[in-house]
């Protein structure tokens, strides 16, 4: 249509949405391309692709090309209130790109005081739990998460948020108060399919509240008693174990074998934030990022502990006398034939 009628008014539409398939598509130097085609051809559209064309630029990790964007956007007088919510969250966005967290903080604040639609606020509030997070300031977080809610969004963002929330107040704020509102999560049928999930984070708060044989009866029954699905848990529950076994009970051969568990059910993978408007983040710290080097660590420990016995037990029969080593052998022989 571009080609055959250059001068018709549906241009700068069609230049937009080529720009937005290319977006979709990955490729995005040839979105930015349309969407300054769109900038350089309408004014009436010129808001709408100078957003677009800051997202591609953030997708693409051309940071500065972005930022250039989004501060002459910015520092227009006569922008309304809802794109300059929407340029605010996206500068949010590029930010935690970066890992300005204070700043993204910042930006995300002022873009949300007058969010233009329920599912931008409601996703904007969950990044910016995870940024206040990432900072340290629990209580910033857990009131974020909370307010996901009054946005009513979608139930995957809604469980999601809710969960976040009471997570953030069981390990840092009120843990009494959290496993009251964790107990209305599990009485709510529409939560019958994320049930390990909840039971999982029950045995978190009770392990970050020292009681932990509650938390490790927990973990087990969802391990081994549980017929609820437990495959988007199951490498934080054994990565769970192990830390109950490598810093409470002390016992570092079950501590390897849980962390050697949790790096392959886990894959390595990273958790990463919410993102109001583009790619790949950094992790948060829910995030297990040393699921790897636990395994590695107690995994070579386990190995050096299981030498050591083996050599114990060769220097042991070593010192035995002739009698005492037969009684051993003869021992040893009786029960092999009761185990077969």
């Amino acid at each position: 249509m571009v080609r055959r009628h250059p001068g018709s008014k549906w241009v700068d539409d069609a230049l937009m949405l080529i720009g937005q398939s290319y977006f979709y598509l990955g490729n995005y130097a040839g979105a930015a391309q349309k969407f300054r085609e769109v900038i350089a051809l309408s004014r009436e559209k010129e808001l709408e692709a100078r957003f677009w064309l800051a997202r591609s630029l953030v997708a693409a990790r051309s940071f500065d090309d972005a930022q250039t964007v989004l501060q002459e956007t910015l520092a227009r007088e006569e922008l309304s209130s809802d794109w300059r919510s929407r340029f605010l969250l996206l500068q949010a966005d590029l930010y935690v790109q970066q890992e300005r967290w204070e700043e993204a903080r910042q930006a995300l604040e002022a873009g949300l005081q007058r969010v233009p639609d329920r599912s931008l606020g409601a996703k904007g509030y969950f990044l910016l739990g995870q940024v206040c997070e990432t900072l340290q300031d629990y209580a910033c977080a857990y009131t974020a998460f909370d307010r996901v809610r009054r946005y009513r969004p979608d139930y995957e963002l809604a469980y999601a948020a809710e969960w976040q929330a009471v997570r953030i107040q069981g390990l840092h704020l009120d843990p009494e108060a959290a496993l009251e509102r964790l107990r209305r999560m599990e009485r709510d049928d529409k939560h019958f399919a994320r049930r390990a999930e909840l039971t999982y984070l029950r045995a978190r708060i009770y392990q970050a509240m020292g009681a932990v044989e509650e938390a490790r009866t927990l973990y087990h029954q969802l391990l081994y008693e549980s017929d609820a699905d437990i495959n988007r848990v199951r490498g934080r529950i054994h990565y769970a174990l192990g830390e109950l076994y490598r810093d409470i009970f002390q016992d570092y051969l079950a501590a390897a074998a849980h962390f050697d568990t949790a790096a392959t059910a886990l894959g390595g993978n990273r958790r990463a934030p919410a993102r109001t408007e583009s790619a790949s983040a950094p992790p948060t710290p829910l995030a297990l990022s040393d699921v790897q080097e636990q395994a590695r660590v107690f995994g070579q420990f386990a190995r050096v502990r299981q030498e050591i016995h083996r050599l114990d037990s060769l220097l042991y029969l070593g010192s035995l006398d002739n009698e005492a080593f037969a009684a051993f052998v003869l021992e040893l022989r009786r029960r092999r034939a009761r185990e077969l």
